[in-house]
């Protein structure tokens, strides 16, 4: 009897907006960061194939989805950095999109006002990349993780094979679905 599986993963939805800020005190003094909060749905569909003898074989499909929320926190400078190498990588599609001055005359960059007022183009700069950048369900995952939009916002830790371990630092939450299938509807799975 031999036993041999192929497994597949999929984004199947990817979401993520600029949510909030907050101001971080460290040895050189303080400063802004901005939340990204994402959402990404994780498909993971495993075949696997028992040969039973030369002319009998079992198929089995599990279909596996993993609904990840997770925040990231940035720098204004974090932004910049992500605008140019995006910029080098996708230089068409990034020609239309408008990164948020720099603002270097404003004295108080603490302030609550100035906060939001970033905050704001720092939203509006994000839609703007999101809508220029192709869909995240399209990229191949295995291959893209050196991407820098996925970098900036850590996916490859979505991807690791113990999320709970790489992703301790931050907040998140993890939701299962599993569906597991056999004979005929499987092999409307697996031919599909």
């Amino acid at each position: 009897m031999t036993h041999m599986s192929k497994i597949k993963k999929n984004v199947n939805m990817f979401m993520t907006s600029l949510r909030g800020s907050r101001l971080v005190s460290d040895d050189k003094g303080k400063f802004v960061e901005y939340e990204v909060r994402c959402e990404m749905r994780v498909e993971t569909i495993e075949n696997k194939y028992e040969y039973k003898t030369s002319s009998t074989i079992d198929l089995f499909s599990m279909k596996r989805s993993k609904i990840y929320h997770w925040s990231v926190w940035r720098r204004f400078n974090n932004f910049r950095d992500l605008n140019n190498k995006l910029r080098t990588v996708y230089t068409e599609r990034m020609r239309n999109v408008e990164f948020p001055s720099k603002h270097a005359t404003t004295f108080n960059k603490l302030s609550s006002h100035f906060i939001e007022k970033r905050k704001k183009e720092l939203s509006e700069y994000w839609l703007s990349v999101r809508e220029s950048l192709p869909p995240i369900e399209n990229f191949s995952l295995k291959d893209d993780l050196n991407n820098p939009f996925n970098a900036f916002l850590e996916i490859g830790d979505m991807l690791s094979e113990d999320p709970m371990q790489s992703l301790s630092r931050r907040d998140l939450n993890l939701q299962d679905e599993f569906k597991v299938s056999s004979g005929i509807d499987t092999l409307k799975l697996i031919f599909s």
